[in-house]
Parts: C-alpha cells; structure tokens; sequence
C-alpha cells in the first residue's frame, strides 16, 4: 500500500512537471530569410475587341456659312454711305455676343483668279464693313473717305461664315498657340475654309 502511495505521488509530480513546461513559452526566434518569389502565373486570354464607336462629327458641324450672295449696290453709288441688309435666321443674340461672324467680300476680275477678302477692307477711297446690330439681320455697308460719293463698289459678291462661341482651340493644320483659341479675324479666307472643310 504505501508503494502504491508513493507511485502515485511520483506520478502525479512528474505530470505537474509536464503541466508546467508546456506552459512555459520561450523567446520568439528572430525572423528567417524571405524567400525568393514563385514565378508569375500564364496570362490569360485577350477579351474580344469590343464594338467600334460612332463617328465623331466633322470640324464644320457647327459653323454656318452661305453661297456667295451677289451685292446689292448699284454700279456708280453717289451717296457717301451705302448699305445693304442680309437676312440671316442663324445669327442669334447668343452668337452676336459670344461667336464670330466672318464676312468676305470677292471682287471678279476680268483675267485672273477672284480676289476673296475679309472684311473691313480699306480700298483707295472707301471703307468697307458689315455691322450686326439686330439678330438675324447683316448689314453691308460702304463708307467714302474722303467725303465724296461712293462711285464703284469694289465687291461683286459676299459670303458669311459664324462660328458659335465654345468653340475649342485648334487640333488641325494651323496650331493655336499655348492652348488659346484661335483668332479667326487674323486668318485668310484659304485658311478658314480649309480650317472647317467648307466647301467653295
């Protein structure tokens, strides 16, 4: 009996020993070596080319612009200040105020290729111009310089092109300068309708 009582003491001596030793944690280790990285996995399939988009407008498709519209000044004007109106539905308020209105006048040769410019246009005597002083409405004008009558005019025909304000600045042939809007005003007829793809 007291062998008994001395194993079982033992015993149980030797497994609060255990007890205490498994509770017992050491010092975390230092930190190991990363190891290198595992290759990069097989690229999948390249998704289908989705659907093409819809054209963008041309450069035209928001300015207006007429045919030449033949003068209606008469050959040998006597006064010193002539005009004549233009009809324009287009020409809004809102374009008077933020856009551009180019009007170029042509004079037909006998020989030779038409001169087209833009006016005001200054000639030996006369002072040619357009004013828009009402919506929808253009007004030619002729004004003698030296005080005398307005004689011959020089323009045959005229030609109006509006271009509505918003109008960003330049991607094509001629390049704006440091992202500012061109200035139309400053550009040849060639130029301008180059510039927007209108047609002669």
């Amino acid at each position: 009996m007291q062998t008994q009582n001395r194993f079982v003491k033992h015993s149980a001596a030797f497994l609060f020993s255990l007890f205490l030793l498994a509770s017992c944690s050491g010092e975390d280790g230092e930190m190991g070596v990363q190891g290198p990285q595992g290759e990069q996995g097989p690229q999948g399939a390249q998704g289908d080319q989705g659907p093409q988009g819809n054209q963008g407008e041309t450069g035209s498709a928001n300015v207006i612009y007429s045919e030449w519209i033949d003068t209606e000044f008469d050959n040998n004007e006597v006064a010193v200040g002539v005009n004549f109106d233009i009809d324009v539905p287009e020409l809004t308020q809102d374009i008077i105020d933020q856009g551009v209105v180019l009007v170029f006048g042509r004079n037909i040769p006998g020989i030779g290729s038409p001169d087209v410019i833009q006016l005001p246009f200054i000639t030996a005597d006369n002072f040619h111009s357009f004013r828009m002083e009402d919506p929808e409405v253009l007004r030619i004008t002729i004004s003698s310089l030296d005080g005398t009558s307005v004689g011959n005019p020089f323009f045959e025909d005229y030609r109006y092109i509006i271009i509505p304000g918003g109008q960003p600045a330049d991607t094509g042939d001629t390049v704006a300068i440091k992202g500012e809007p061109l200035d139309y005003t400053k550009m040849s007829y060639q130029e301008i309708i180059t510039h927007f793809g209108i047609a002669e």
